[in-house]
């Protein structure tokens, strides 16, 4: 006999909580490079040249406020920023790797025309 779940709205569904969270154009990106390391905010300027700077600190702001990732500051002259996973952001690790698999597959069936957020 199945069982059927039934949300209280005034609660939220975890599903759409966890996609609100990740949701938006860049950040399934900014997180996958942030996943593999600790990056400046230059760096990571750098490897998505499609991102204005006004988007990309928008991005890496709603990330911080979600707890995801932790601004930073590195040693030096003149004072750089960085941005690293929390343990929160870093708990997304499984969700992300099979978010990853699952968009490579669709991807490859060609149902799209764009690899780019």
């Amino acid at each position: 006999m199945a069982r059927h779940v039934s949300y209280n709205p005034d609660n939220g569904c975890p599903v759409e909580a966890a996609l609100d969270t990740l949701g938006g154009k860049w950040k399934g990106v900014i997180l996958l490079l942030l996943f593999r390391a600790e990056h400046r905010y230059s760096a990571l300027r750098q490897q998505l040249p499609g991102l204005s700077d006004r988007m990309l600190s928008k991005q890496l702001k709603e990330l911080e406020a979600d707890g995801l990732i932790r601004r930073g500051f590195a040693e030096g002259t003149p004072l750089n920023v960085t941005y690293a996973l929390t343990p929160l952001g870093a708990d997304l690790a499984p969700l992300i790797k099979l978010m990853t698999a699952w968009g490579e597959a669709y991807l490859a069936q060609g149902t799209t025309d764009s690899v780019t957020p």
